[in-house]
Formats: structure tokens, sequence, C-alpha cells
């Protein structure tokens, strides 16, 4: 007989081999751990959006500019107009990232939900699996508190690690997040 989950092969009979039936009763343990400990969204703050497409609008008061030399008004209203629309519906698409977006932290595991759109991606990663936590912070996130979360595990494979982008008060959530995380012996054991 061979193991429905697996394929191995069974020395006695039954479904499923001890290795499978050990992740069944892991995974119970996991969905049975709903004590959330901290709740992390992804920060929207337009001016910092709007700082981070710098770039975009200095190039398009250029364009802007020369159509002015040149007087070419209509042009020049033109471009305003579309980089007008342009930002519009990056801060927009931005926003709806943010909401999209969130981490929740619980006694055994994280749980990370993104749900934008046609994407939904959900990660839930035990606490033993974890080899480090990080975070960073470019000048731009560090002027705004932001900062950017990495999660790696202590395997590669298909689920990885994972990561939130602009992370509110980074520094102060990143120690919570290793108290959560990284228990003491003491309190692991009791």
């Amino acid at each position: 007989m061979k193991c429905k989950r697996c394929g191995a092969k069974l020395n006695k009979e039954g479904d499923i081999c001890k290795n499978c039936y050990k992740k069944i009763l892991e995974e119970e343990e996991l969905e049975k751990d709903v004590n959330e400990l901290l709740k992390l969204k992804r920060k929207y703050i337009p001016a910092y959006e709007v700082y981070n497409l710098a770039d975009v609008i200095i190039v398009f008061c250029l364009v802007i500019i020369s159509f002015l030399a040149m007087q070419a008004f209509l042009n020049a209203f033109l471009s305003l107009f579309i980089l007008v629309v342009v930002i519009a519906i990056l801060l927009l698409i931005k926003k709806r990232l943010a909401v999209a977006t969130r981490c929740v932290f619980y006694e055994k595991k994280i749980k990370y939900n993104f749900d934008f759109l046609f994407i939904h991606n959900e990660k839930v990663i035990k606490y033993d699996d974890i080899k480090d936590i990080s975070y960073y912070q470019t000048r731009r996130q560090k002027k705004y508190d932001l900062a950017d979360l990495y999660v790696y595990v202590k395997y590669t494979g298909l689920i990885g690690g994972m990561s939130l982008k602009n992370m509110p008060n980074a520094i102060k959530n990143l120690e919570k997040i290793k108290s959560i995380v990284f228990k003491p012996e003491e309190e692991s054991e009791e």
C-alpha cells in the first residue's frame, strides 16, 4: 500500500504514512492558534508616495518647460494634465496596495495576506521555521519612519520567506516582532 498524500510505501495497512500524519497534526495545531499578538499593515502616506515619484515629476516638468519655451501651450497643458492623471492613478494603486496587505503575528505563526484585484496570496510561516527577521530602510523611508520588513526562513522553496513593504514605526515594531518570534528559552518551555 502507498500513502495517499506523498506516495511513500506503507509497512502496515492505512491511508497515510507517519510523516504525513505528523504534518497533518502540525497543520491542525497551527489552525487552532488564533490569539493575535501583533497586527501590522502597510502604511500609506501620500507625501511619501509623491516623494518617490519625484523623478517622474521632474521629467514631466522638463517636458512642460520645453513646450512652454516653444510656445506650444496646448502641448504644455496636455502634458500637465497627463502628469496629474498619472500621479493620481499611481497614488490610488499605492493606497489600494496598502489596504490589501496585512501581516498578523500569532503565538506560533505569522500569517501574511495580500489581496489585490485578482491576486490572492496567503502565507503561513511557523516560528520554528524562521531563521532571521530584519528590516531595510531607505533615506526616503527614514524620513517618514517606514521600513521594509524581511522574514528569512531556514529552508528555501516555493514558500520562502516574506516581506512587508513600508511598515510603520520600523525599529519599535521590529523589537516587538523579535520578542514574539524568538521567545527566550524559559518562556517556550513553560
